[in-house]
């Protein structure tokens, strides 16, 4: 099996809420995707070959958009067809603002430990599925993707990890299979 591990927040001003928080009952619902918009990355370094930065730099910027745009459409379908809140969300509203849940992604505040698209990847057979690929330094390619897992709690919201402490910074290494200096680059 494939584990998920979340870091929970340490500031005496925070709730100490952790990810793991909204997918402690049966009726929660846990997913992820890794989705890409393929072609653009070649196509804005023609572009640049060819003396358009310009043209490049809106193009990157366009299916980067696009990628995100994609993100929102997949997590409002899983709501709706995957896991039925049909109903909650066919009143008019198109957008996952009214999803119930979050849509964390590796590397932003919620979630900053980027390595973990590696297990997403790996439980998507993503390479395969998709043809995104994941650098050594878990940058995806083509640079226009998204990798993002979508947790299905009404309660749940994005909180920043904030600071993480040496005790649980020790601890999440030790787990996560890096030395405290590679996981210290990798969550911030």
């Amino acid at each position: 099996g494939i584990v998920l591990p979340t870091l929970r927040q340490q500031n005496a001003e925070s709730e100490f809420l952790a990810l793991a928080d909204y997918v402690a009952e049966k009726e929660d619902w846990i997913g992820a995707f890794v989705l890409s918009v393929f072609g653009a990355d070649e196509s804005a370094e023609q572009l640049r070959a060819e003396g358009d930065d310009y043209s490049a730099i809106l193009l990157k910027t366009a299916s980067t958009r696009l990628a995100e745009a994609a993100a929102e459409e997949l997590h409002l379908r899983m709501a709706r067809e995957i896991w039925g809140f049909g109903a909650e969300l066919s009143q008019g509203k198109q957008s996952c603002a009214a999803c119930p849940g979050i849509r964390p992604a590796p590397g932003y505040p919620t979630l900053p430990d980027h390595s973990l698209k590696r297990e997403i990847f790996q439980l998507l057979d993503a390479e395969h599925a998709v043809g995104t690929r994941l650098t050594e330094s878990f940058m995806m390619i083509p640079q226009p993707s998204v990798c993002a897992l979508v947790i299905a709690n009404p309660a749940a919201r994005y909180f920043p990890v904030g600071k993480v402490l040496e005790d649980q910074l020790t601890e999440y290494a030790a787990r996560r299979g890096f030395d405290l200096e590679t996981m210290r680059r990798l969550i911030s």
